[in-house]
């Protein structure tokens, strides 16, 4: 049965040789995807290390191969957890049959290490994102001049505080967060949150993963990056001017 439009479509039998197969769902960054899909069949991918991290846990690191890696992480951490529902992965074959490929075990996740090779895909990311904001705004300019003008709206909508109100993808906030950090070396998290409208909490999160909280000394109360994560030219540079927002 395949659902459409609420409704229940029979067509055909459905195939379950593998229905007592255990499998990992595992999610990816897109510029992983991205590199694996460009590979051919069969291709190895790269390699999976397993690290005994007590008697029944143990850590997963993932490294990609050198020829996908490229100026890509190579390095990933891959956090796993049973599922909270079951959780079946079914598939469709060449004749349009329907397979159930199997149980899902694990949810897996995985995450990069915050290394220099990050920092820079994290950047090309923001990059884009900014320019399909700039298309998305001229579009909305346009469509504005386009509208009729015997109709005067009443009340426009700010959407500023709209966006405000929107939790933003994670790796955009840590690109964000590099940005502020080129510019000063050091930072409060209430300046952040109001410079990307993001929750404290949300914030706090990605801060505690890249920065250093000082809670003695001149800079007492203020975030720094981790010594890994920083940019020593940037950091020179700023030394004659303001050193915190």
């Amino acid at each position: 049965l395949r659902m459409e439009d609420g409704e229940d479509i029979l067509v055909g039998e459905l195939g379950i040789k593998f229905a007592h197969r255990k499998v990992w769902l595992v999610k990816i960054p897109n510029f992983v995807a991205e590199a694996w899909q460009q590979s051919g069949p069969n291709a190895e991918l790269g390699t999976v290390t397993l690290k005994p991290k007590s008697e029944q846990e143990m850590d997963m690191v993932v490294r990609l191969k050198e020829d996908l890696a490229q100026d890509k992480p190579k390095d990933y951490k891959l956090l796993y957890d049973k599922p909270p529902t079951q959780m079946q992965i079914f598939s469709e074959n060449n004749e349009g049959q329907l397979l159930l490929e199997g149980t899902v075990e694990y949810k897996c996740e995985m995450k990069p290490e915050y290394t220099p090779e990050y920092r820079n895909v994290m950047k090309q990311r923001g990059v884009q994102i900014q320019e399909q904001k700039k298309k998305r705004a001229l579009i909305a300019i346009n469509e504005e001049d386009a509208a009729p003008t015997n109709f005067v709206p009443l009340k426009r909508r700010d959407h500023r505080l709209e966006e405000k109100r929107t939790r933003m993808d994670k790796d955009e906030l840590i690109n964000h967060v590099f940005h502020a950090f080129e510019k000063r070396p050091y930072g409060s998290i209430k300046t952040l949150a109001q410079e990307t409208g993001q929750p404290v909490m949300f914030l706090k999160e990605v801060l505690e993963e890249l920065c250093v909280y000082n809670k003695r000394g001149p800079h007492k109360g203020l975030y720094e990056l981790k010594q890994e994560y920083r940019n020593n030219k940037n950091n020179d540079n700023s030394a004659s001017g303001p050193q915190s927002f």
